[in-house]
């Protein structure tokens, strides 16, 4: 078998990389591109030679440096204040209470006229005024909704128990009165409608019936009230009791009284 050739992979054969294939990036690898590379250097450091601030720059920048300068002695006010007794840092005034420094500068860039900036703060102030008064408005236009309708909502509960106790009262009414032979209720409303109840009424006379009719129809609060003191009296019956108590001593000495929220 043949001896392979020594090879030396320390030497610059493998160590040195040529120039253009190098990819390392901002590396120059040829004579066009490092050329390129200097033309656009130049142009940037040209532009940066030629450019103009702006006018309005210019201005603001030789006005701050003018009176960053103090009067020269040979200024004619200024020799008119030494001749006065003036000194530099001496305030004016006989009685060294007046001002230092002078009145500073103020320039109006704008094209607006005068008084607008005084005239937006004062709209501004008043946007701001119309906006929180609104959100007040709208705050407690929202704690009366829910206070309405938190109301609404206990009156409801309420009527729904006031006709249940109706309900139970004229159901009371009507067994208690059949107990002791009462074929035909007090009022009509005091039993609750039925079709021997419906009879009963129909045999009555037209005259009677129309004169019925043309009465005021009473609401469910007073038909209860008048209902709950015809049980008492009569039957002594409570209905939030759900008891016949034996006499009207026994009614009073046992039941709370004539209400629902008697009996809570």
């Amino acid at each position: 078998m043949a001896e392979e050739d020594e090879v030396d992979y320390m030497s610059d054969t493998f160590i040195t990389v040529p120039l253009e294939n190098d990819i390392r990036p901002g590396l120059v690898s040829n004579h066009s591109l490092k050329r390129k590379h200097e033309i656009e250097k130049q142009q940037i450091e040209s532009k940066k030679r030629n450019f103009q601030k702006p006018v309005r720059q210019l201005e603001e920048e030789n006005r701050l440096q003018g009176l960053s300068n103090a009067l020269p002695e040979n200024n004619k006010g200024f020799a008119m204040l030494q001749k006065m007794g003036y000194k530099p840092g001496m305030s004016l005034g006989k009685k060294d209470s007046g001002i230092k420094q002078p009145i500073p500068l103020v320039v109006k860039a704008n094209r607006t006229g005068l008084g607008k900036e005084a005239e937006d703060k004062i709209q501004a102030e008043k946007k701001k005024a119309f906006y929180l008064a609104m959100v007040k408005r709208k705050a407690e236009d929202a704690e009366n909704a829910k206070t309405n309708f938190q109301q609404y909502s206990r009156n409801k509960i309420a009527q729904k128990r006031l006709l249940a106790d109706l309900r139970n009262s004229q159901k009371a009414c009507e067994q208690l009165d059949k107990s002791i032979d009462i074929e035909v209720p007090h009022e009509p409303w005091f039993w609750p409608h039925s079709e021997m109840t419906d009879a009963n009424l129909n045999e009555s006379d037209d005259d009677d019936n129309a004169e019925k009719e043309e009465e005021e129809e009473l609401d469910p609060s007073e038909k209860l009230e008048i209902l709950t003191a015809y049980l008492r009296s009569t039957h002594f019956y409570c209905v939030w009791c759900g008891t016949a108590h034996e006499d009207f001593t026994d009614l009073s000495d046992n039941c709370p009284g004539d209400t629902s929220e008697d009996h809570l």
